[in-house]
């Protein structure tokens, strides 16, 4: 009987320490996790602070480095009005190769319906060679 009860203490023993060696565990790894998770949100808001601040920094160098761009732009397209604007630049800019493209397209249609008008002379033409 000592034996047993004494196997018994022993394993019950080995069984509470099991139990606490998980509990350990599970609080061990809550809190290495929640560190992690706390530097990796640490490391984002940081990265989300730069880039911010990056992008504040980029934006006047990027509107600075637009400016001769521009400015060619309107030298060649505003033709002289008197205060001329980018908007109002690139409106006259886009009516301008829009009526282009009208044109272009009314010549198209001009050259298929002399194509249209002359393809049976054409076609007779071609017979009496042959």
């Amino acid at each position: 009987g000592i034996g047993f009860q004494e196997l018994k203490k022993n394993f019950e023993f080995a069984q509470k320490q099991a139990v606490a060696v998980g509990v350990l565990v599970r609080i061990t790894t809550k809190k290495l996790s929640w560190k992690r998770r706390k530097k990796l949100y640490a490391n984002a808001i940081k990265f989300r602070v730069a880039l911010t601040a990056y992008a504040r920094l980029l934006q006047p160098v990027a509107a600075h480095a637009a400016q001769p761009v521009l400015t060619a732009f309107l030298n060649t397209h505003a033709f002289h009005h008197e205060a001329p604007s980018l908007v109002g630049s690139i409106r006259y800019f886009r009516a301008c190769v829009l009526r282009i493209q009208r044109k272009f397209h009314q010549l198209l249609e001009v050259r298929h319906a002399f194509c249209e008008v002359l393809k049976p002379y054409w076609i007779a033409a071609q017979e009496q060679v042959s």
